[in-house]
């Protein structure tokens, strides 16, 4: 009797008798056999007329209305590989015939553990009784407070043992041990594995794999030649680590490269930027010496004006109105983009986190020279503050993030 034997008792829950034969399956299954006396239908029905006959004949023979509560519970056994369903029907029938427990569904379950190192199955074998712990002469509680004491409860360990011809555990008050639920069971072994597996330290072949491996998962995410050629120094020069220390090392070298891409892309754009800038303010200044033309000539017709009829004064200012009118046609293609590149700046909670920046940015740019169309008479800016208000929001954002 090698296998160490167990039984531990707890609340049913609604779908534990789905779970037990697996139209509920869990996800930390390992494969393997399943064995139930009742699928969950056939269960449920007979519990509720396990319970039905309980109340009936508790009623019938009190004379008094039903009173029990606490009466469904579901046990986890601990069997042997060769444990059958015939001798878990037989610890069913003791529990009737000793304490009152009615059972309405026995699972064996050899589904269950983990896989070790080797990659092999080390399978959790037990299994699992749904009980209804209502007396079917009486209708009473049989689960009573006093079954539920240390004691009794050893007892019971020790009965279990017996019948399926198990080695009896060590009492829990020497040993201190806890018992594990079979899913906790299996995250703590899987745990443990990749503990082992992080502590163990590479061969040259696993060193040289998972370099590997690690440059074709980094191939096409636009790296340059220098950060494949870091990978290849260290592939070449083996070290005597672990799986973690090698990932760090990996991980370095990814963002001391990645931080020279976001420099060199910064760079350019700011070259991009300098260049549309200047050609974009070629109009402009062309724009703004006519307008300086424009202004000398006003202040010599206001000079004048005295002299002049009203009449001569109003052509002279219709021929001045006409200019600017001819200018906002000339330029109204670049004053419609400097707008649209302003007016994006209402929209940015709606832009893509990358491009934030680059359009704050340039709604800025194009904010400052809408203001000076606008200071000439050239360009009615309307949203001039909402606009100047938002840049400035959203310029704080980023200074906070950095």
């Amino acid at each position: 009797m090698a296998q160490i034997s167990s039984i531990n008792f707890k609340k049913s829950n609604h779908i534990q008798t789905q779970h037990n034969d697996r139209d509920l399956p869990p996800n930390y299954l390992i494969g393997g056999e399943v064995e139930c006396n009742h699928n969950h239908q056939e269960a449920l029905a007979l519990k509720n007329q396990i319970i039905k006959d309980a109340i009936e004949t508790y009623t019938e023979n009190t004379k008094q209305k039903f009173q029990a509560k606490s009466y469904e519970w579901s046990a986890v056994v601990n069997i042997k590989a060769d444990t059958t369903m015939n001798d878990l029907e037989n610890l069913s029938k003791h529990f009737q015939e000793k304490y009152g427990f009615q059972c309405y569904q026995i699972a064996i379950h050899r589904d269950e553990g983990h896989i070790n190192e080797q990659g092999e199955k080390v399978i959790n074998h037990h299994a699992h009784m749904e009980f209804i712990t209502l007396d079917r002469q009486t209708g009473k509680s049989m689960f009573r407070a006093d079954l539920q004491k240390p004691r009794a409860l050893r007892q019971i360990q020790s009965e279990v043992a017996e019948i399926l011809k198990m080695e009896r555990g060590v009492d829990k008050r020497k040993s201190g041990a806890k018992r594990i639920e079979p899913r906790a069971y299996a995250v703590l072994k899987e745990k443990e594995k990749r503990k082992k597996k992080q502590e163990k330290l590479l061969n040259k072949s696993e060193y040289k794999q998972i370099i590997e491996n690690f440059r074709k998962e980094q191939a096409g995410k636009g790296f340059t030649k220098e950060f494949f050629k870091d990978l290849s120094e260290l592939k070449k020069n083996f070290q005597e680590v672990n799986e973690t220390s090698l990932s760090e090392l990996l991980n370095d070298i990814l963002e001391k490269h990645r931080e020279y891409i976001e420099e060199v892309k910064k760079e350019n754009i700011a070259k991009i930027d300098n260049t549309n800038l200047n050609a974009q303010n070629e109009p402009l200044n062309q724009k703004e010496q006519k307008n300086d033309t424009n202004i000398d000539l006003i202040k010599e017709n206001q000079f004048k004006s005295d002299l002049k009829p009203l009449n001569e004064l109003e052509k002279e200012n219709q021929i001045l109105k006409n200019q600017i009118e001819v200018m906002k046609e000339v330029f109204e293609p670049v004053m419609r983009r400097w707008k649209n590149q302003a007016e994006r700046i209402k929209k940015i909670d709606i832009i893509l986190p990358n491009e934030k920046e680059k359009t704050t940015k340039e709604a800025y740019e194009a904010h400052i020279k809408l203001e000076k169309l606008s200071k000439i008479g050239v360009f009615t800016y309307d949203n001039a503050k909402i606009i100047l208000d938002k840049i400035n929001q959203f310029i704080k954002t980023f200074q906070n993030k950095r």
